[in-house]
């Protein structure tokens, strides 16, 4: 028998070559496949945390607007308070003012001497007030312009005017309030002990 001898006329270097050839393709799509792969999760990740910080945004901005509406009505109410705190302080007011009068009303009937009567008190805005009236003669004014400080009303008046006539001295007074923490703590004792009634 004849052994036939077979011989490869290829270069054993180019079927090397080409399976490593086939074989870095192979590694080369598995990469790519990979990395679509990875940049497709990747993106899903990043697209998912893009809506979440947007659902955060969406209720932070939600909050915030409540917060803000709850800082108007917060004002609103500060501003009612406000209000009511200044309606309050005048009705005290003006109810210390009609504790006043009556006090000083009390007080001159007590104060004014016999031979002197009033015909007129008006006050203004600063506490500052006009006693008009009549008297038999100079000294029964001065009298009551000495007794009228020891009220605790009135300070030291002012004689503005004093007219004879024949059957009387018409006289006009100024005559400004003293501060009114006496009066006021006396009125509204008194206030209480109405209530308390």
């Amino acid at each position: 028998m004849i052994q036939i001898i077979q011989l490869n006329l290829l270069d054993y270097r180019a079927d090397e070559k080409k399976a490593k050839l086939q074989k870095f393709k192979v590694l080369m799509a598995t990469a790519a496949i990979a990395g679509v792969g990875l940049a497709v999760l990747v993106g899903m990740g990043l697209s998912g945390m893009v809506s979440d910080q947007q659902d955060r945004n969406t209720l932070l901005k939600t909050e915030i607007s409540k917060l803000d509406n709850e800082i108007k009505e917060v004002k609103s109410l500060q501003d009612q308070r406000k209000n009511f705190l200044e309606r309050k302080q005048k009705i005290e007011e003006l109810q210390n003012k009609r504790f006043e009068a009556a006090k000083m009303i009390d007080d001159l009937n007590v104060l004014i001497p016999d031979g002197v009567y009033l015909s007129s008190i008006a006050g203004d805005v600063k506490d500052n007030y006009t006693i008009t009236g009549k008297a038999v003669s100079d000294s029964k004014v001065a009298s009551f312009m000495k007794n009228l400080p020891s009220t605790g009303v009135f300070e030291i008046p002012k004689l503005t005017s004093i007219n004879k006539q024949t059957d009387a001295q018409e006289f006009v007074l100024n005559a400004n309030l003293v501060n009114h923490a006496a009066v006021k703590d006396e009125a509204q004792a008194t206030g209480s002990v109405l209530e308390g009634k």
